[in-house]
């Protein structure tokens, strides 16, 4: 899927305007420009674009909300924080919170990059980083909705 597919693709599922699905796409392509090795890693095990994975995540998790975002919204009684919802205390908290997508997105990447090291699929790269089982319907929901929004069979 090219990227402005991507982004009507996106805007339609969450309701959104494709301004704001725009900006969490750049911060994703973002990303993966700063860390290719990580994204070829993903993309690897995975079978679809990094960048697609992460949307997944990030339209499951926060439904890209700004409130999200900028952690005025959390989730799992306040430990998930930002676009991916990723689990963070203290200065690295503060600084996901504080610096919005780009930062979320870079560190999203790195912890999908660890579960893909320990993974042989895209639902176990999705498993791990969720923290469930590989048959529960959260990872089945993100890895098929990752292989949509990848153009992926």
């Amino acid at each position: 899927m090219t990227l402005p597919a991507l982004v009507a693709a996106v805007a339609v599922l969450v309701g959104l305007s494709p301004v704001r699905v725009r900006a969490v796409v750049s911060a994703a392509t973002g990303a993966v420009e700063h860390a290719p090795a990580q994204a070829a890693l993903v993309e690897r095990v995975g079978g679809v674009r990094a960048e697609a994975l992460m949307l997944a995540i990030a339209v499951r998790e926060s439904h890209l909300r700004v409130g999200v975002e900028r952690c005025r919204v959390v989730g799992d009684q306040g430990r998930a924080v930002g676009l991916w919802q990723e689990h963070a205390t203290g200065k690295t908290r503060d600084a996901l919170c504080a610096l919005g997508a780009s930062a979320q997105a870079r560190v999203a990447l790195d912890h999908l990059a660890y579960c893909a090291g320990r993974s042989s699929s895209l639902e176990g790269i999705v498993a791990c980083y969720a923290g469930r089982a590989e048959g529960h319907p959260i990872v089945a929901d993100r890895a098929h909705l990752a292989r949509e929004l990848a153009g992926a069979p």
